[in-house]
């Protein structure tokens, strides 16, 4: 067993270790990733993606919601025109819809430069960014598949 000297530098290495790593990596999503995100979506001519989170991202977003199940989830809308970060409220008006809606709030929008992500949510707001591509990638193949069959006949 380690004596408690040795398991306290070992923690201080990781936590030094991972508080450069999680800097690099917030600071190539506002650089690289979410702008080639935004430029993806404007080609699908969409307007706001949105994303749900179990744990907030972003460190001064607070708005919360309780679902149906009694989960608390944080809702953000990435509007890809202005490359800006909204919040989101819950749209009350979609009774009809078994999902969760969103709309963005407009008195919270920063540019991605000015959004300070959370360690604890950056991973998953990337894999969600991710999934959210290759997802839009086959919606939109499919489409133009679609069309071209179309086309044909």
């Amino acid at each position: 067993m380690e004596n408690f000297n040795n398991l306290f530098a070992t923690a201080e290495q990781t936590a030094d270790k991972r508080r450069k790593v999680f800097n690099e990596l917030k600071q190539k999503v506002v650089s690289e990733i979410l702008p080639a995100y935004c430029k993806a979506c404007k080609a699908y001519e969409l307007k706001h993606t949105f994303f749900t989170f179990y744990t907030p991202i972003i460190s001064d977003h607070y708005l919360s919601f309780v679902e149906a199940d009694g989960d608390e989830v944080y809702a953000i809308s990435i509007n890809v025109q202005n490359e800006t970060i909204e919040d989101c409220v819950k749209n009350e008006g979609n009774e009809y819809l078994n999902v969760p809606s969103y709309q963005p709030n407009e008195n919270y929008s920063k540019p991605f430069s000015e959004v300070t992500f959370l360690n604890t949510g950056i991973i998953t707001f990337i894999t969600q960014l991710s999934n959210r591509l290759e997802n839009l990638n086959k919606k939109y193949e499919k489409l133009n598949e679609t069309a071209k069959e179309l086309l044909d006949n």
